[in-house]
């Protein structure tokens, strides 16, 4: 039985911010030269991601002429389509998609939600971040672009390093923390390793004790160098002085909320398959299906895809900080189950 309750979760007014913040956006991107592109939402390939969950659809309830055993998904971004565009040969590219994440609700999160997408060629992995800051100004413009590195807001802030310490380190850490957090340790396995894992208990400390503290007192922080198993798609690097590898991946926060996620783009065809096999045996591990490992984004990277960074923004949660209102609903018109 449907509600009879049809009207929108949101103010009227809150969708007339929405169309204006759009049009800022496309008009942001058209001065600087980029195109917008428009990509597939149901694609036969899909980002094989440890923690996201595409919605799949099979073949057959899509096209009848399908054969048996397609499998179809809705996009959890729209980056493996816009990289086949970059590969064959546009250089500054930008999207408004709508994307899909399986199981996602709550205040910060719906099923269905509105991302920005952009991809330029020839920048390097500094210049990149630093327009990625000169964006987010244009709707924080009081607001100064902090830089730390992932290692050193954890020195900073829990006077660990999140590289070189044991994975009992890590674990005491938050063994300790969790004295005041209480319920929200729960779904953290502080077993022994591989029962948990490095990855999962760093995940934990930043979601709790490091993420609310960023992008606070007129800051939007930039976190760059990530640990290479939670940047997918980025490149890495050797970094000699720490004798660690690094991924050249780099997250925007703003009041404690991360807003935007970018990658200096991983080119390596055949590291790209590495990973989709290595995140595929964690996504079973974790009790999720696996995914495919062969995509046409694999054969635009073999014919050659051009050096260039790319960032990922949610709409919705921009939209959100903006206006200063705590749940998704209040910023969207149909939001799930309504929709």
């Amino acid at each position: 039985m449907y509600s009879s309750d049809f009207r929108p979760t949101c103010l009227l007014d809150m969708l007339k911010h929405r169309s204006d913040l759009l049009a800022r956006v496309r008009a942001f991107f058209s001065e600087r030269g980029f195109w917008e592109v428009d990509t597939p939402t149901l694609s036969h390939d899909t980002v094989v991601d440890r923690y996201l969950d595409p919605i799949e659809i099979p073949g057959h309830l899509a096209c009848d002429r399908s054969p048996p055993g397609t499998r179809l998904f809705l996009q959890t971004s729209p980056e493996f389509a816009m990289k086949r565009i970059l590969a064959a040969g546009a250089e500054k590219i930008f999207q408004i998609a709508h994307a899909f994440r399986r199981n996602e609700i709550g205040d910060q999160h719906n099923i269905e939600f509105q991302m920005l997408e952009w991809y330029e060629v020839g920048v390097d992995y500094v210049v990149a971040r630093k327009f990625l800051g000169e964006f987010l100004q244009v709707f924080f413009h009081a607001r100064t672009v902090r830089e730390r590195s992932y290692g050193e807001i954890f020195e900073q802030r829990l006077n660990v390093n999140p590289f070189a310490a044991s994975f009992e380190e890590l674990q005491n850490v938050a063994l300790r923390l969790s004295k005041t957090k209480g319920s929200e340790l729960e779904g953290l396995n502080l077993g022994n390793e591989g029962t948990s894992d490095r990855d999962e208990i760093l995940n934990w400390l930043m979601a709790f004790e490091i993420q609310p503290a960023l992008g606070r007192e007129g800051f939007i922080d930039l976190v760059f160098d990530w640990p290479c198993s939670q940047s997918a798609l980025a490149k890495t690097r050797t970094d000699s002085a720490l004798r660690i590898e690094l991924a050249e991946r780099y997250e925007a926060f703003v009041d404690g909320e991360e807003l935007a996620n970018g990658y200096h783009e991983l080119l390596d065809s055949s590291e790209l398959h590495v990973r989709n096999k290595r995140n595929n045996a964690l996504r079973v591990t974790d009790g999720n299906k696996s995914l495919p490992t062969e995509s046409r984004l694999l054969a635009a990277m073999e014919s050659g895809l051009p050096q260039c960074c790319g960032v990922a923004l949610g709409i919705d949660r921009l939209l959100m900080k903006i206006t200063g209102v705590d749940s998704i609903r209040d910023v969207m018109a149909f939001p799930f189950p309504q929709a």
